[in-house]
């Protein structure tokens, strides 16, 4: 699979969590007031909740489409596994969004933030548990196709360009998911963090190459392995790689 077909998905994907990340915020700016959320929550809550499983579903549509044209581009025979990824649980995206939005608010307030100080800290927030809750649609319907599909042998994780050291990390293990056991089993393999960057890339080749994204970490883990503390020299590795010149301004926190 080429890699411009995966930058692609990664930017509709990337586009379609944007544009709900500003509507949210849109939201708690005309709702919230000096008074903070908790008198506008039963208010603020359905309306976000709602639209965290509408952009979820759309998510799931673009992780198929994605899956069906990798496979496409692939070769392989037959038609993909039709995969519904369900609605994220009332009870997650309820305790995600009220840790993440009311109770930092008002965790920041209480540190001595001010009204303002603490509402732009939760939108950011709430806002990036959002887009995870969002982003797991399309992750979970192109890992999901990959584990039920026979032409498949499983998936790796693409990192975003700027990857913490846990994301980097994951993707260094690169052909580790190339098999539909590993890819099973690995539990962390699923694991992705608020304002992550990282997609899900499925395999159907075991001789096809990794994408420079992936090789980069894989190579900096082999060189790693050799030291005597191999996690410490790794995540220093991934600091020089990912750190601002002084032309350019810090990435997000996000991978």
């Amino acid at each position: 699979m080429s890699t411009a077909l995966a930058r692609r998905h990664r930017t509709t994907q990337t586009a379609l969590t944007s544009l709900m990340t500003l509507g949210m915020a849109d939201l708690w700016r005309s709702l919230v007031d000096e008074r903070g959320p908790r008198p506008v929550w039963p208010v603020l809550y359905p309306q976000m909740a709602a639209m965290v499983q509408d952009q979820r579903a759309r998510s799931a549509d673009i992780g198929r489409q994605f899956y069906a044209q990798a496979r496409l581009e692939a070769g392989a025979p037959g038609r993909p596994p039709v995969i519904e990824v369900p609605r994220a649980p009332a009870a997650q995206v309820e305790t995600s969004l009220a840790v993440t939005g009311l109770t930092s608010y008002e965790r920041g307030r209480r540190s001595g933030r001010d009204p303002g100080e603490a509402l732009d800290v939760a939108i950011v927030t709430v806002t990036g548990a959002a887009e995870r809750l969002v982003a797991e649609g399309g992750r979970k319907a192109i890992t999901e196709s990959a584990k039920s599909d026979s032409e498949a042998v499983g998936w790796f994780r693409l990192p975003g360009p700027s990857p913490c050291w846990w994301c980097a990390m994951l993707a260094s293990r690169g052909a580790a998911y190339g098999s539909r056991e590993s890819a099973s089993t690995t539990e962390d393999g699923d694991s992705y963090h608020d304002h992550c960057a990282c997609e899900p890339w499925p395999v159907f080749s075991r001789t096809e190459e990794l994408p420079p994204e992936v090789q980069t970490w894989v190579d900096a883990w082999s060189a790693s392995a050799t030291t005597s503390d191999p996690m410490a020299d790794f995540r220093q590795r991934v600091a020089e790689a990912t750190a601002p010149t002084d032309s350019e301004p810090a990435p997000a926190a996000s991978s």
